[in-house]
């Protein structure tokens, strides 16, 4: 069986334990569940306790939001009298915000909800990368686009790596057949 140092030997379960290892790619995590690792107790209890909460969260909160903010929201936090909810987007966010009275007087409905009077949100980056990723495209630019971009850059950028950078960007993309 592997050894890994941050992880006490008494937290491997001998039956989980695979029959294949996993190859040489595969991450510390998924080697240390290969090799039967599970959480410790105490991590374990606490993250049972968020995703119960979250459930409860997502009862409470399901007249309110929209079922795809819903889905991916997360309680990342909780103490005797406040919640963090992860949030994919600064959007939803903006609209948990908006409604926090709404969101509080739904928590003070639920008796098992009652105690929380304090709501905080933070962006779960996980989403954000993914979305920020999806932006990627090579999407056809306008010629007076082309131009502004090659003048700025010649006017107004005098770093030189960032220069090259944008003139690159201008001469690769794709030009549209439409002028703005």
């Amino acid at each position: 069986m592997p050894s890994f140092p941050d992880l006490p030997q008494h937290h491997f379960d001998d039956k989980k334990v695979k029959k294949h290892l996993p190859n040489h790619l595969a991450t510390r995590i998924e080697l240390q569940a290969a090799a039967g690792a599970r959480l410790p107790s105490t991590l374990a209890k606490q993250v049972s306790k968020r995703q119960h909460l979250t459930e409860l969260v997502k009862q409470a909160l399901q007249g309110l939001l929209t079922s795809e903010i819903l889905a991916l929201c997360q309680v990342v936090h909780a103490t005797e009298n406040k919640l963090t909810l992860a949030l994919p987007s600064l959007t939803a966010i903006n609209h948990l915000r908006y409604l926090h009275a709404e969101c509080l007087g739904a928590f003070r409905q639920n008796p098992k909800l009652c105690q929380y009077q304090e709501l905080k949100y933070i962006l779960s980056s996980t989403k954000y990368q993914h979305t920020s990723s999806q932006n990627n495209s090579k999407k056809p630019l306008s010629e007076n686009t082309r131009h502004t971009i090659t003048q700025y850059t010649n006017v107004v950028i005098s770093h030189e790596p960032l220069r090259q950078s944008l003139l690159k960007l201008a001469q690769s993309v794709p030009i549209s057949d439409e002028n703005p």
